[in-house]
């Protein structure tokens, strides 16, 4: 039967092993919030239209009220100066890094100028990383 040498070798190179894989599921997770506030930050500067179509994929799905090609259902939506804002407040992600999830509340606004909200709700969103990594 083997000896190992050395067992604390082994134990350290494994504790940086799961560290290393523990600190890119964090970089993955925070990456991802960041995407979702800047997304929901564009969404205020630029309107619903263009941000919906910058940040959704083309094969992306909304529910409104039946399943939709998200980015066809925004090519032809007039935001008519409405505001939209949101914020995640909780956020997942897999292991892998492929696919994640966050949720929060929303509101939608008159406009910019009237930002008393006229619906509010909660959102959920699941992102999926693309082929070339965004």
């Amino acid at each position: 039967m083997p000896t190992l040498s050395n067992p604390g070798k082994v134990v350290t190179a494994l504790f940086f092993s799961i560290a290393a894989a523990f600190g890119a599921e964090e970089v993955a997770l925070r990456s991802l919030v960041e995407t979702e506030k800047n997304f929901a930050a564009t969404s205020v500067e630029r309107g619903i239209r263009e941000s919906f179509l910058q940040f959704f994929a083309d094969d992306s799905i909304i529910f409104a009220p039946e399943p939709k090609n998200g980015k066809r259902f925004y090519t032809d939506y007039q935001d008519k100066g409405r505001k939209l804002s949101w914020r995640p407040i909780f956020a997942t992600i897999a292991r892998s890094g492929e696919l994640g999830v966050t949720t929060g509340p929303w509101e939608l606004a008159k406009s910019k100028a009237e930002p008393a909200p006229i619906a509010f709700g909660d959102f959920l969103s699941i992102w999926r990383k693309q082929s070339d990594g965004s």
